[in-house]
């Protein structure tokens, strides 16, 4: 070997020893980080087997609410958490474990909240937390929804759902939808199911109409027909509140109740003794008590309380004082409920969860006849000053917001003295009967004076459900040519009402099945 080759020999081995070295350096690290990849590929099957398990868990939790929608306790009738072994189904092996914890809904109705945690046999310490609130939605789905017809006239606006069973003629303007459960509706206010006012034979437009220049701006929202809105449980809701009220007044003996609430979580009882302002009229399409229609119904007595409070419970000589105190009481952490089977006076700010209702199964009519004569007069609750949550619109949600749920048997009413911009936040629900600002007082005055200023606004946050009319601004009523009521009516839905309503507040249709509301994962 000569040296010419002993140098070309020495020097491959020493690029040899380079490589080695270099190959040496890198291929640890390479090493490492193709175990860390396995490692966390490995972990990350792992996480998904054990989300997959708590997945599952919430799945079955979700099937036995729907067979057992009141059992909150997987069938135990004991405190949870609830295990439960996952087996998987190629194998039918048992491979691990979910455990549930459930929260029911507060007293009186809401949405449940569903913690599933899972992990595998092989990896107990991973595990991972999917939580789930399902609950029936409340038949406050709509910023409004009515039974009868609808006119929305173009000072109106709508943010929400609104739905009638009969049709709507919708010169407002909406961002949501707009639809009726039947194909065509008459022209003209009439009479579908009761005989004074027959409705024509004729002259029928699609249920959901317009000849306004807003009507090109919100028919992209309109939709028919649809399902017919369930008023079914309400008869259920109101059996459910007397039974289960805190407070549950009995029969004033004078002309009804007015709840006040403060502002702190308190509300404050009074007897009304005396009303001003008879003689209030409104529009009738829909007059449950027979008689010659007239094409307006009648309210008998005042629609709103003489001024003036008196201090003595017994309310004896009180003189011209308009309501007695009898006490102030607290609204509980589980939330108020209240029960009257007379005519009740709602204000003030509400704080907490309450539902008012307002019924007698005795009663059968919701208006008085044409000529003015009361006859079994369902209760009705009378709007007299603003109704406002404490922590306004933009509060708190789901199971600690304020809410307030005011039911009437008959009509919903917003007073004469009412304010000229009238806040009202809650779900109102008038069962047989309308919600309306009444006109033609006595003297043929109305709401305001002669004529609703162009300035005179009601502000609804929450939802409005009536079996009736829908009156809250008029023309060419009482002989005269003025415009009644409130000139701008504006509709926001609350959302919360959906799967968070007052307690005992009526569910939509059964039918409508258990939805889920929210989905987490960590």
């Amino acid at each position: 070997m000569n040296s010419k080759e002993k140098k070309q020999k020495g020097a491959i081995f020493i690029y040899l020893l380079i490589f080695v070295a270099i190959f040496a350096m890198i291929m640890p690290a390479v090493v490492s980080n193709f175990v860390a990849k396995l490692l966390l590929l490995k972990l990350t099957i792992m996480r998904e087997q054990a989300f997959q398990i708590a997945e599952a868990g919430i799945d079955y939790y979700q099937w036995h609410l729907i067979k057992f929608p009141d059992d909150y306790q997987d069938g135990t009738g004991q405190s949870g958490p609830y295990a439960h072994d996952y087996v998987d189904y190629d194998t039918q092996q048992t491979i691990g474990q979910f455990s549930l914890t459930i929260t029911p809904p507060p007293y009186g109705g809401g949405a449940a909240t569903i913690q599933s945690t899972g992990w595998t046999n092989d990896n107990p310490n991973i595990k991972r937390i999917v939580t789930a609130t399902y609950g029936f939605p409340s038949l406050a789905s709509y910023a409004l929804l009515a039974h009868d017809w609808i006119y929305a006239w173009s000072t109106e606006a709508y943010s929400g759902p609104v739905h009638s069973d009969t049709g709507i003629r919708f010169e407002a303007t909406t961002t949501s939808s707009v639809t009726s459960s039947v194909q065509t509706t008459y022209t003209t206010d009439c009479n579908q199911e009761y005989p004074e006012r027959s409705c024509p034979t004729t002259s029928t437009k699609n249920a959901v109409w317009a000849t306004g220049s807003n009507g090109s701006e919100s028919s992209p929202y309109w939709s028919n027909p649809t399902t017919v809105a369930d008023f079914a449980g309400v008869n259920t809701a109101f059996s459910d509140i007397q039974s289960n009220s805190q407070i549950n007044l009995p029969l004033s003996n004078k002309l009804g109740y007015s709840l006040v609430f403060n502002g702190n979580g308190t509300v404050t009882v009074y007897k009304v003794l005396r009303t001003m302002n008879t003689g209030s009229r409104f529009p009738v399409i829909k007059a449950l008590s027979g008689g010659t229609d007239t094409g307006l119904g009648y309210i008998i007595g005042g629609t709103d309380y003489a001024s003036g409070i008196c201090s003595n419970s017994s309310c004896n000589g009180c003189g011209s004082s308009g309501r007695c105190l009898q006490y102030t009481t607290a609204v509980p952490s589980e939330g108020l409920r209240i029960y009257v089977k007379e005519n009740l006076w709602i204000d003030g700010t509400v704080k907490g969860r309450v539902i008012v209702a307002a019924a007698d199964s005795s009663a059968l009519n919701t208006n008085p006849n044409a000529n003015g004569t009361a006859s079994n007069l369902m209760p009705n609750i009378y709007i007299s000053n603003n109704i406002r949550y404490s922590n306004g619109e933009n509060g708190a949600s789901g199971q600690a917001a304020d809410t307030l749920g005011l039911m009437a048997q008959g009509n919903i009413i917003v007073t004469k003295n009412a304010p000229n911009t009238l806040y009202v936040d809650g779900a109102l629900l008038a069962q047989h009967g309308f919600v309306a600002a009444p006109i033609c007082y006595s003297g043929g005055s109305s709401h305001g004076g002669s004529v609703a200023p162009p300035t005179s606004a009601v502000y609804f946050y929450g939802s409005v459900i009536l079996y009736g009319s829908w009156w809250f601004n008029f023309t060419n009523y009482c002989g005269s040519s003025f415009t009644d009521g409130y000139y701008n009516p504006f509709f926001k839905w609350d959302t919360n009402l959906l799967y968070y309503p007052p307690p005992f507040f009526p569910a939509s249709s059964v039918s409508a099945g258990i939805q889920l509301e929210k989905w987490t994962s960590n």
